[in-house]
């Protein structure tokens, strides 16, 4: 199996984004580097602050540091100099098959008939039918032991209970005022579930077939917005 990602022209928005992106790394790396040594409550306080992956009320820049400042600004020329030689060319990384593929799963995908998605296991790509990814779905949200159905009002219960043990937890572990707005959800959304097919206990005779029962799944359930992604990222 060959895996392979379709390559597209460098542009300035491309451009911008990776530089900004090598900032926002090296505003990391300043703000460790002022960090004391020592192992306090504090200190393990301010490290959480700056490795915590919410967004920030507000964005302060640390003081300058020549040696770091030196160093990313020769890494910026470098991508600002591969980006200029890429800009106009496009570098064919894929074979005729590959690129024959594409284009005949492109309208399909793009009339939503197909899904495209990656395998539990191997990294395998997986293309099956809208109707028959929500079958699965379907029966795989069927299981009563594991699955059950909420209403808005019970799912705002939730959210409160959730924010009451928070309330609990950031007082009890000493969080500063910036850190606990951060990790706080406001306007929590509900959470995401998707599945993945398990290409590997798929046989070989059932490779094409239609029946639900051939395909074991992976329920992935995505948090990220969820009341309670803040409390969790924090506690782990």
């Amino acid at each position: 199996m060959t895996s392979f990602v379709p390559t597209v022209k460098g542009n300035k928005d491309a451009r911008f984004e990776l530089i900004a992106s090598i900032h926002k790394v090296a505003n990391v790396i300043k703000w460790k580097e002022l960090l004391p040594n020592g192992e306090d409550s504090e200190d393990l306080v301010k490290q959480l602050a700056i490795s915590c992956p919410l967004q920030k009320i507000r964005t302060t820049a640390p003081p300058p540091n020549p040696d770091i400042d030196r160093k990313i600004n020769l890494i910026c020329k470098e991508a600002q100099v591969l980006y200029e030689a890429e800009m106009h060319s496009i570098r064919r990384n894929l074979s005729k098959q590959s690129y024959k593929a594409i284009r005949e799963l492109k309208e399909p995908r793009g009339s939503g008939h197909i899904r495209i998605s990656v395998s539990d296991k191997g990294g395998d790509f997986v293309v099956i039918t809208q109707q028959l990814d929500k079958q699965i779905a379907l029966r795989g949200l069927a299981n009563r032991n594991m699955y059950e159905l909420a209403t808005v009002s019970e799912f705002n219960s939730f959210c409160k209970e959730i924010k009451i043990i928070w309330e609990t937890v950031k007082k009890r572990s000493s969080v500063n005022d910036e850190l606990a707005k951060r990790l706080s959800i406001n306007h929590p959304v509900c959470r995401v579930i998707y599945f993945l097919l398990k290409t590997h206990k798929i046989d070989a005779a059932n490779i094409n077939t239609n029946d639900l029962s051939a395909f074991k799944v992976r329920p992935i359930v995505s948090a990220v917005g969820g009341p309670a992604e803040g409390t969790s990222w924090f506690l782990s």
